[in-house]
């Protein structure tokens, strides 16, 4: 789970919601090295597992949730 946490940038918007300390303690960061290959694999490969890159990946992401979505504003700032 902590892995996922820190994959998905949850500090971001734990961060934006005054959460940011009770996310940490809760889930530790632990590996980082693992936390960047996951994130490698997520931005390098879309839903269906097709080959992608990150800039298409992003705007694929934040397409699904809309323009000024809170996605949309976590995604392309991680």
């Amino acid at each position: 789970m902590r892995l996922l946490v820190h994959h998905l940038c949850a500090w971001m918007k734990a961060e934006a919601r005054g959460l940011r300390d009770e996310l940490e303690s809760e889930f530790p960061r632990g590996r980082p090295h693992l936390i960047d290959a996951l994130c490698y694999c997520d931005m390098n490969t879309t839903p269906d597992g097709t080959a992608t890159n990150p800039v298409d990946r992003v705007n694929e992401i934040a397409g699904r949730y809309g323009p000024g979505s809170l996605i949309d504003k976590f995604i392309r700032r991680r």
